[in-house]
C-alpha cells in the first residue's frame, strides 16, 4: 500500500492505476478466475474515503495509520 499526491483530478487517476495493473500483467480474465496478481486502487482522495469496503479489511486497517503519519 502507497501514498501518493498529485495535482491530477481523481477522474484522471484512476484510468492511470487501471493502465498500470495492465503493465504489471493483470489481465481482466484473471479477474474473473479469482487470481489478483496485482490490484492498484484509489482508496481515498483528499480524506474522502472512496471505497469504506477495502479501508476495512484487516491489512489496510492494520497499515493506514502508519502511512497517514
Amino acid at each position: 500500500m502507497a501514498i501518493g499526491y498529485t495535482q491530477k483530478d481523481k477522474e484522471e487517476i484512476t484510468p492511470l492505476l487501471k493502465k498500470l495493473e495492465k503493465q504489471i500483467v493483470r489481465q481482466p480474465a484473471d479477474k474473473k478466475r479469482g487470481i489478483v496478481k496485482s490490484d492498484i486502487d484509489l482508496v481515498i482522495w483528499n480524506n474522502d474515503v472512496l471505497r469504506p469496503n477495502v479501508i476495512e479489511r484487516s491489512y489496510i486497517a492494520e497499515l493506514l495509520p502508519d502511512l497517514l503519519k
